[in-house]
């Protein structure tokens, strides 16, 4: 079999050229990889920083609106009609998503009052202030909504 020995050159050298370029795109997805979980770290630290100089506060539920079981995680999102009374002002109403334990679903019954913390920032923010249940930061609408 008679092969050119500039078909040979030809092949090697896009074979490594191969091999370079798979290294590129691997560093690159490696690198995209390490940039999302530091910036997810600094996202949640800041998160966690507003939780921590939210207001405490008291709530009734308003109403009870959709829910979604998540079994694997043994909570239940839940959307929240909540009246906050906070120390420093009128009450008022707002719109929540929280993420609670199943076995205190009916802590969160309309007409039931909920410990809270209101956000600084955003006073229709309102946080969980009890250890079953949590903000559920996914599903609320005030982000979407630019009230933050």
């Amino acid at each position: 079999m008679n092969i050119p020995l500039s078909t040979l050159h030809f092949q090697a050298s896009s074979s490594s050229g191969a091999t370079v370029v798979g290294v590129i795109v691997i560093a690159l997805i490696g690198l995209g990889v390490v940039l999302f979980v530091r910036k997810a770290k600094q996202d949640n630290a800041k998160l966690q920083a507003r939780i921590a100089q939210a207001t405490p506060a008291e709530a009734r539920v308003v109403q009870v609106g959709r829910s979604l079981d998540q079994k694997n995680q043994g909570t239940v999102n839940v959307r929240l009609r909540l009246e906050v009374t906070p120390p420093d002002r009128p009450p008022y109403q707002t719109t929540v998503t929280w993420d609670v334990q199943t076995g205190s679903i009916p802590k969160v019954q309309e007409g039931k009052q909920v410990p809270v913390k209101k956000d600084v920032e955003n006073p229709k923010i309102v946080y969980p202030r009890v250890g079953w249940a949590e903000f559920n930061w996914v599903y609320s609408k005030t982000e979407k909504e630019g009230e933050r």
